[in-house]
């Protein structure tokens, strides 16, 4: 089982130009994460939806997450290999819903090899 730091770093790689190559980083309540092997009549796809805790960001970074933006996530094992999740071509979908003291960071992607190989 692969242990994850804490940090998160998404880039945003929207079309539409608005923040495109932007760089947030995110520090992470400790998760894990366990891509799933879905089949279905289209063929197989690994899901890899994920909400993970993170600490409360600033006000124009949650303005900017407030809708679903197009992003590529990465996140860090112990070892230090990163794993990215989404890509340029089917990137993954980042939101984030506010709570008081801290913030959901909630991840949709589909992808078609396992992320964290």
């Amino acid at each position: 089982m692969l242990e994850f730091l804490n940090a998160i770093q998404v880039s945003l790689v929207n079309p539409d130009g608005h923040g495109k190559g932007k760089v947030y980083d995110f520090v992470a309540d400790t998760f894990s994460y366990i891509p799933q092997l879905t089949d279905n009549e289209a063929g197989n796809y690994w899901n890899c939806d994920k909400t993970i805790v993170i600490d409360l960001p600033d006000e124009e970074t949650r303005r900017t997450f407030a809708v679903e933006r197009s992003a590529i996530v990465t996140v860090k094992t112990s070892d230090r290999k990163t794993h990215n999740i989404g890509t340029s071509n089917i990137p993954a979908r980042v939101q984030i819903s506010s709570n008081l003291t801290s913030a959901n960071l909630v991840i949709k992607c589909k992808m078609l090899t396992d992320p964290l190989l």
